[in-house]
């Protein structure tokens, strides 16, 4: 597998929450939560960024949420939706709203699917094709992958999944043409969709800002 390296060009992010038994109360029971965050690059290799997994409250859950948000800027946030977390999503946005932090939330159901179900079905196939890339130091992650062989899936390996299932399947249009340069193809794609020439080269700049954004965010971190 290859080595995780900060320097890698991610085309996108996606996190995911999986808030097991979580209430919006203050003062709410200590359960087992995770949170997991994924990058893609235009190999459609899948990087793991960070994962957390942790029994803590409602607050503490929510904390880790808005942080890893603020830390990483994923375009979409999943959130498991369930029956009775049917007010943690509006506990949340309410909090992001209050702590002036874009929150960008997608509910995720699963209706009758097993967590089992779920890892071999999204997980498993990226995994089997060398694609999910995951830094040495992530013991605990690999140690939870490897529980999930014998039939038990933790929390943290769920979330993981739910990650890895927000990745667009047709995420990089513009490079689906290797004998083109990148800022050529982003050209062709958009002036196939009619985009007027000043919207373009203002994409264009939007997206080598964000590229920029988050080469500089890697280093900065050093994946500790």
């Amino acid at each position: 597998m290859e080595e995780f390296t900060p320097e890698k060009d991610f085309r996108g992010i996606r996190a995911a929450a999986d808030p097991a038994g979580s209430r919006t109360q203050q003062n709410a029971a200590r359960s087992e939560m995770a949170i997991a965050c994924v990058a893609w690059d235009r190999l459609s290799r899948i990087f793991v960024l960070e994962v957390w997994s942790e029994q803590t409250t409602t607050t503490g859950f929510t904390d880790k949420v808005l942080e890893i948000q603020e830390r990483w800027r994923p375009g979409a946030f999943g959130l498991e939706r369930a029956s009775q977390q049917s007010h943690l999503e509006e506990h949340l946005l309410l909090e992001a709203r209050r702590r002036n932090i874009f929150l960008p939330l997608v509910p995720v159901e699963h209706g009758n699917q097993s967590k089992y179900f779920r890892v071999e079905s999204i997980l498993q196939p990226v995994h089997a094709e060398g694609r999910l890339i995951i830094g040495d130091h992530m013991y605990e992650l690999k140690e939870a992958l490897g529980e999930t062989r014998h039939g038990h899936v933790p929390d943290v390996v769920d979330a993981l999944a739910m990650a890895v299932s927000l990745v667009p399947a047709w995420s990089t249009p513009e490079v689906t043409d290797m004998t083109l340069d990148e800022s050529a193809q982003l050209r062709h794609f958009y002036h196939l969709r009619g985009t007027r020439p000043a919207r373009v080269a203002e994409r264009i700049a939007q997206i080598e800002e964000r590229r920029a954004w988050l080469v500089k965010k890697a280093e900065s971190l050093r994946f500790r």
